[in-house]
């Protein structure tokens, strides 16, 4: 019996080739799925590690201002906005920022800006890079002052916060990272009272303002 070529060798070669595509297809799948599978792990691990430090409940702020939950996932991020004030007078107040949640993420204090959008084409805008006056702010734990930041307007470093106003933070000085804390982190039971002095220039502006506490979800 004569046995025909493409039925010998020949076409177990071209079985083996055509099968080589549906073989790297499956090893991309299984790879993308490896990489989801460990993403989910790193996320669920954030989820853990925010659970056993006792981070994740903004139920636990009882302060002043408004709190406001930025997300809850992959870990708690918040946001806490006081007053809203006039920069042509000057103020001093006192805010209780008692109960504060401890989170995964440092928080960042300054000054946010209320009539500046924060998508200007250049950054910063003009009019943030001409504001003048002063600003001091402490962070106290039961009425003594634990970190004091001091500095003019003009010296403000300014984050551009998508979706959001800009937030200007007192960045001069030798410690460049004043501004951010932890909450409770270390040693530390964590700050209570947040104490704030401005003093405008002698040509005040009329631009509104407020002072936030929030999460620094940059990182993320």
């Amino acid at each position: 019996m004569t046995r025909r070529l493409e039925d010998g060798p020949a076409a177990v070669t071209c079985a083996m080739a055509n099968n080589r595509p549906e073989r790297k297809m499956r090893t991309r799948s299984g790879i993308a799925a490896t990489s989801q599978l460990l993403h989910l792990g790193r996320v669920l691990t954030a989820c853990l590690l925010s659970l056993t430090a006792g981070c994740g409940s903004a139920s636990s702020y009882h302060g002043d201002g408004e709190l406001l939950v930025l997300h809850r996932f992959p870990a708690l991020a918040v946001k806490v906005s006081f007053a809203e004030f006039s920069m042509d007078k000057p103020m001093t107040v006192t805010y209780s920022i008692a109960g504060l949640p401890r989170l995964n993420y440092d928080y960042v204090v300054g000054l946010s800006m209320l009539d500046v959008p924060s998508d200007s084409g250049s950054w910063p805008p003009k009019t943030l890079r001409e504001l003048r006056g002063s600003l001091r702010i402490e962070l106290r734990d039961s009425g003594v002052a634990k970190r004091e930041l001091i500095g003019g307007l003009n010296e403000l470093y300014w984050m551009q916060l998508k979706g959001d106003y800009p937030l200007g933070i007192i960045s001069s000085g030798p410690d460049r990272t004043a501004a951010f804390f932890e909450q409770g982190g270390g040693s530390s039971a964590g700050f209570d009272e947040l104490s704030v002095s401005y003093a405008p220039p002698a040509t005040p502006s009329k631009h509104r303002a407020r002072i936030v506490i929030m999460s620094d979800i940059r990182r993320w």
